[in-house]
């Protein structure tokens, strides 16, 4: 049996939305790892991550993916 993609979306949710705090894992351009904790919420549907404005790993998050 197939997930769909509403059906993972809705499972991201919410294990997101059971933990106020989730981390975040993403690589760096030499490909090393980066993982960080973050304030996660779900508003109209899309994943608002709570980061500071002055965070340094803000510049890493920063682009767009639509």
């Amino acid at each position: 049996m197939a997930i769909t993609t509403p059906e993972v979306a809705e499972l991201v949710r919410r294990i997101f939305e059971a933990h106020r705090t989730s981390t975040l894992a993403t690589l760096r351009k030499d490909w090393s790892p980066r993982i960080n904790g973050i304030d996660a919420e779900f508003v109209d549907g899309r994943v608002v991550l709570g980061i500071g404005p002055k965070s340094h790993r803000l510049m890493h998050y920063s682009t767009s993916v639509e």
